[in-house]
């Protein structure tokens, strides 16, 4: 099977609408280097990095809040004290 020639507008709909879409950003790579196939004029480093910045613009602020989520659980004086009673507890049998 032969791939079509897609055009610069074609690559950058592509990034733009599929990046965000990506489980993760180093599937962008792998899609840029099944892209390059198509057309020997390909920017790849472009298209990577149009693409990072379409599913950076869609998951930073979730990872972001996450992150911050996480920060709290543990450092949060009610989690600390928690598993210091339950470490206790587990050495006094």
């Amino acid at each position: 099977m032969t791939a079509p020639k897609f055009t610069k507008q074609q690559f950058d709909f592509v990034a733009d609408f599929f990046g965000p879409l990506m489980h993760h950003p180093s599937d962008i790579v792998e899609a840029a280097e099944h892209l390059a196939k198509t057309n020997s004029n390909f920017k790849k480093d472009l298209f990577m990095d149009r693409a990072t910045q379409a599913w950076e613009a869609r998951h930073l602020d979730e990872q972001h809040a996450e992150m911050q989520d996480n920060e709290s659980m543990t450092n949060s004086k009610l989690t600390t004290t928690y598993f210091e009673d339950e470490i206790k507890w587990l050495y006094q049998k």
